[in-house]
């Protein structure tokens, strides 16, 4: 006797979602196994049969972005509609919890969620939830962004959002997956584990279950329930922001986050999708000796992490607070990552379509001043001409010059900035003894910063900004601030620790 479902659609659908524009549309869900069951989205129809198991799926082609429209699912019997629904670019924002932090706690809420009146931009909330094995569905709740309903919003996804969508003119939808004082271990598939360079990780955990003993946040847990059933939904791309829970573990995480990357990459079946970050922002006093050793070699192992195409890091180091862990400018870590977005993914994608008209306009009937009814994408493209600046300068080389170091940087855009007279703060300088002391440093030209020191005749080492929470203004022309970097190779304070400790 064959079980007899209720109609049901995917948890991943609902109303007032987005749908990734320009690629294929799959809409799921469950009926009567034998059951003929009807779709259709906008003038497309497919008739579809559930199988011995109840499952059915019905494909449509690629939509431009656009909308609002309507899902409607029928079997006969019952019908379910989804309505409001956009076509536009969803980004999946996860990590810990300054990228969980919501609107209502970053700085000037009461304004910013007065203002929050964009009808194109939509948040679905994951649940947070923990499991041992991948869990198949997800329930989610898209929302409309109004000041009734974006104080819940991730802050960091909003701001990001907001810019995005107000200079390409494009719906963005944010899936918000993020847990506050999660490790990246949870984050990242158990398949990574068996890789001989994390069996030590997974042997430690074999040890904390035997003596119950196991942390909420356990290997995979989170990615298997907050992660692993959205890779079944297209994006356009991923924005990061987590460390601070590993930050006495940077050697490990070196090479657990570019693994993370390519494991959700490879989840999606794209290996290049976009995957956006936040290096650890500025945190702790000269009392917090621990912070003042080990986030800068953590921020060094999210820097290193650029060496995976399509990736892009929203330096922080100069929005952070010192006695605060949670920094509530959020807006600005929002715009940095909404200008690699900008210049490395919409950029490229704007020219590569000058000529193309968006052939699904926004609904007249939605009331906003922020929707693009007649703006073409060649006319968006010509914004981006020469290439909006995105990228903090960093390091590329050095210089010995007798009694000083001289540091070579690139992405300076029109010149490095610093203080009065060209002083740069945030310098230190030691010699083969690795003492390192503070130094003068001044920039020199367009790219070179001079560094040195009285105390250090014959320098061999500089670094930069390479405390928890350092008092540092090195910036390029767009005013993006330095990287963090040492010059030095020499063992990390951290070296050889693993979590769990």
């Amino acid at each position: 006797m064959m079980m007899k479902h209720l109609l049901k659609v995917s948890s991943m659908f609902s109303d007032h979602m987005v749908i990734q524009r320009n690629k294929p549309v799959h809409v799921r869900g469950v009926s009567s196994p034998g059951k003929t069951i009807s779709v259709s989205l906008q003038d497309k129809k497919k008739n579809v049969i559930a199988g011995s198991n109840g499952e059915w799926f019905a494909a449509f082609p690629a939509l431009p972005a656009g909308g609002p429209f309507s899902i409607t699912v029928s079997d006969g019997e019952s019908t379910i509609v989804l309505k409001d629904i956009l076509a536009g670019d969803v980004w999946v924002c996860s990590g810990q919890s300054n990228m969980e932090m919501p609107l209502k706690d970053s700085k000037d809420a009461e304004k910013e969620i007065s203002q929050a009146e964009f009808p194109l931009i939509r948040h679905c909330r994951i649940p947070q939830l923990a499991s041992d094995v991948p869990v198949p569905e997800i329930e989610c709740k898209w929302e409309t962004c109004t000041p009734e309903t974006s104080g819940q919003f991730t802050a960091v996804g909003y701001f990001f959002a907001r810019h995005v969508h107000l200079e390409a003119g494009i719906p963005i939808g944010l899936l918000n997956s993020s847990w506050g004082g999660s490790e990246i271990e949870p984050w990242i598939p158990s398949d990574v584990f068996k890789d001989r360079r994390f069996k030590i990780l997974l042997d430690r955990q074999n040890d904390a279950l035997a003596k119950n003993n196991l942390k909420r946040h356990a290997l995979s847990t989170h990615c298997n329930a907050m992660v692993h059933a959205l890779a079944s939904f297209p994006i356009k791309g991923f924005l990061w922001y987590q460390g601070e829970s590993n930050a006495c573990w940077a050697e490990s995480y070196a090479k657990l986050f570019p693994a993370m990357i390519k494991s959700w990459r490879h989840a999606w079946h794209d290996g290049k999708l976009p995957f956006y970050f936040v290096q650890l922002a500025g945190f702790g006093t000269e009392k917090n000796i621990q912070e003042n050793i080990s986030w800068p070699e953590l921020r060094e192992a999210q820097a290193e992490t650029l060496r995976l195409k399509n990736t892009g890091m929203a330096v922080a180091i100069d929005v952070g607070e010192a006695d605060n862990i949670h920094p509530r400018n959020k807006q600005e870590v929002g715009r940095r990552l909404a200008l690699l977005a900008l210049s490395n993914t919409y950029n490229a994608e704007l020219h590569s379509k000058s000529k193309e008209v968006f052939k699904q306009p926004i609904d007249r009937r939605v009331k906003t001043r922020h929707t693009f009814n007649k703006i073409t994408i060649s006319m968006i493209a010509k914004q981006y001409k020469v290439k909006c600046p995105c990228m903090s300068p960093s390091y590329a080389r050095h210089r010995i010059a007798k009694s000083a170091v001289e540091i070579f940087f690139k992405d300076v855009g029109k010149g490095l900035c610093g203080g009065n007279g060209g002083k740069a703060s945030g310098f230190s300088i030691a010699g083969k003894d690795r003492v390192f002391v503070d130094a003068e440093a001044r920039i020199e030209k367009k790219n070179v910063v001079r560094v040195s020191s009285s105390l250090v005749p014959k320098p061999f080492a500089v670094r930069y900004a390479w405390t928890g929470c350092p008092d540092c203004n090195l910036m390029n022309s767009a005013g993006l601030p330095a990287v963090p970097f040492r010059t030095d190779r020499w063992p990390l304070a951290t070296k050889g620790r693993m979590w769990p400790d």
